[in-house]
């Protein structure tokens, strides 16, 4: 009965100069074999150079948002090397030489030359901590290999939505009411499914480069109008976007799949977490929810609004329970604290 994803949210580009974010942080960095810039997204990038020699085959950049880490790697003429971007506990931007060729690698920064070797680190910039971050976790049921450039000619938002999900969910998540996009909350909310799936292509389309890599205009003169006013705010605001087509959480109670674009047959969220403290993993196929688990800290009341095709479902206590069926619409039941499992969705 568990339900879990097992897709690991690790794409990657082969193409020297690739453009992508430090998972957590407004930090843009653009890698090249030889040269690494970052800065905040926007502003002047600092940079330093590395004595590596190529042609490097083959030659990797890895965003890793299991880790919430940077990798960056690949086979040059004096030997293989793996280095890391990652914020640390300390709020340091940490450079990491994982591996180096046996003579280390020597980085020019500020017109200081310095040589690293494995198991070494640079302080790239400090940052402010960042602990409120999602654990939210979303699968649409592909699970190809990760490199953007062969993701970005399928336009499969299969594919896209859970990475920039993932990216969206390693900032704190906003109280506020989303205006990031008006029109795509706008047919969220009237549950204008084709709609909604059309603007976020459009969205990854004309916003974001290969690798997630947000901009305010369509660099790649596409021909597609600017649809939103804030490149930084593509990824949380977006994010809390795509958690709406899945899962609400409202005054009124819990809504599953209230959106659910007619291109997402099956899939899985997990860890979802909710006002009131409880946590959910849900999975739905042949666009009908299949299971749910909701866990309980304490005993409450609970509201839930199921698909309106639904009309019964059973809830039980434990894998061997027998469990009871309901019927639909079920305005509120009382839970004791502890897990739950619902199944056996029926129209």
């Amino acid at each position: 009965m568990k339900i879990a994803i097992s897709d690991r949210l690790r794409s990657f580009s082969h193409i020297s100069g690739h453009h992508v974010m430090v998972p957590g942080t407004f930090i843009a960095l653009q890698v090249f074999p030889t040269e690494l810039s970052w800065g905040p997204l926007g502003e002047q990038s600092s940079f330093m150079t590395l004595d590596l020699k190529g042609p490097m085959d083959p030659f990797t950049v890895e965003q890793d948002l299991d880790a919430k880490l940077v990798r960056i790697y690949g086979q040059s003429q004096k030997g293989y090397f793996r280095m890391s971007v990652k914020v640390e506990k300390t709020g340091s931007l940490m450079l990491r030489f994982e591996k180096t060729p046996a003579d280390g690698i020597s980085i020019t920064y500020q017109e200081e030359v310095k040589r690293f070797f494995s198991g070494d680190a640079f302080p790239m910039c400090l940052m402010e901590l960042n602990e409120l971050s999602s654990q939210e976790k979303l699968f649409l049921g592909i699970g190809k290999q990760k490199e953007w450039e062969r993701m970005r000619d399928r336009k499969d938002l299969r594919e896209i939505l859970p990475l920039w999900y993932a990216l969206g969910n390693t900032f704190p998540r906003e109280k506020e009411e989303n205006t990031f996009f008006p029109a795509l909350d706008e047919a969220i909310s009237k549950k204008e499914r084709q709609k909604a799936y059309d603007l976020l292509l459009l969205t990854y389309l004309a916003h974001f480069s290969a690798g997630l890599f947000p901009r305010k205009e369509d660099a790649e003169k596409q021909g597609i109008a600017p649809l939103v006013d804030s490149a930084k705010d593509l990824l949380p605001q977006g994010s809390k976007s795509i958690r709406s087509l899945f899962f609400q959480d409202k005054e009124d109670g819990w809504h599953f799949l209230p959106c659910l674009p007619s291109q997402f047959v099956c899939g899985k969220m997990t860890d979802i977490q909710t006002e009131n403290g409880c946590t959910i993993d849900l999975e739905w196929t042949k666009h009908r929810l299949r299971k749910m688990k909701i866990v309980v800290p304490r005993d409450q009341e609970l509201r839930l609004h199921l698909p309106t095709e639904i009309k019964t479902f059973r809830m039980k206590r434990s894998f061997k329970d027998r469990g009871k069926v309901l019927s639909t619409p079920v305005e509120v039941f009382t839970v004791p604290a502890g897990e739950i499992w619902l199944d056996l969705f029926q129209r």
